[in-house]
């Protein structure tokens, strides 16, 4: 199931989750966990984000990044058997892809992204993964 940032926060604090849930609820109807994919990947943020003129200092960044990862692993708490906290964080030459988490904050946004998703993901055995 995806939950991209541009589908799940097309706005600054607008959160929409209509396109995952519908795949989430089939898996509570039939009685299967979900593989969640992925809360922070620099194909799919929403331009707001990426806008070269938004001049993002690291705190404002951190807190966009911090809330975003807190609320979407928030609302699928105890639904998801797996999370891809970061998906695509390198290129195909295995060097960071250019991205404004990136030149904002460095390979920390990493680590932020596993901090703040592992403190509000419930359950024993859930996984969490980097993708690329």
């Amino acid at each position: 199931m995806r939950q991209h940032w541009l589908s799940t926060e097309p706005s600054p604090r607008v959160f929409n989750f209509t396109a995952s849930d519908a795949t989430a609820d089939l898996a509570s109807r039939t009685g299967k966990l979900l593989h969640c994919h992925a809360l922070v990947s620099p194909q799919h943020f929403p331009a707001w984000l990426s806008d070269p003129g938004a001049n993002w200092t690291s705190e404002a960044l951190t807190e966009a990044l911090t809330r975003h990862v807190r609320t979407v692993v928030g609302y699928y708490r105890g639904r998801c058997r797996a999370w891809d906290v970061v998906s695509g964080a390198l290129n195909e030459e295995g060097e960071y892809r250019p991205n404004v988490l990136y030149e904002v904050l460095g390979e920390e946004y990493i680590v932020v992204a596993f901090r703040v998703a592992g403190k509000w993901i419930r359950g024993r055995g859930c996984i969490m993964r980097i993708g690329d």
